[in-house]
């Protein structure tokens, strides 16, 4: 986000000031220690001229390790949904015999 910044010309002064998101917030979204919710992710889209798509790719992943993060959360949301799925073939077993 940082760089995207710089080639926009934006300053984060100035991106706090054209979306209304304090500074102090827009700094911890650029050194990963905050994540924006969707709305601040909307109006900073806006400002830059990217997607929320293209912009979340930037804050989130990148800046906070998020590659790390967001596999370990998703590997651990993939196990919870292999065991929910076996406890609903057991339950449906169960139920059918």
């Amino acid at each position: 986000m940082k760089s995207l910044m710089k080639q926009r010309g934006f300053s984060q002064m100035m991106l706090a000031e054209s979306t209304g998101i304090s500074q102090s917030a827009i700094s911890l979204y650029i050194t990963g220690r905050s994540i924006p919710k969707a709305g601040e992710l909307q109006r900073m889209a806006d400002a830059l001229a990217v997607s929320m798509d293209y912009l979340w790719r930037k804050v989130g992943p990148e800046t906070i390790q998020e590659s790390s993060y967001y596999e370990k959360k998703w590997r651990e949301t993939e196990k919870e949904l292999v065991k929910l799925r076996e406890a609903l073939k057991l339950l449906v077993n169960n139920v059918s015999q």
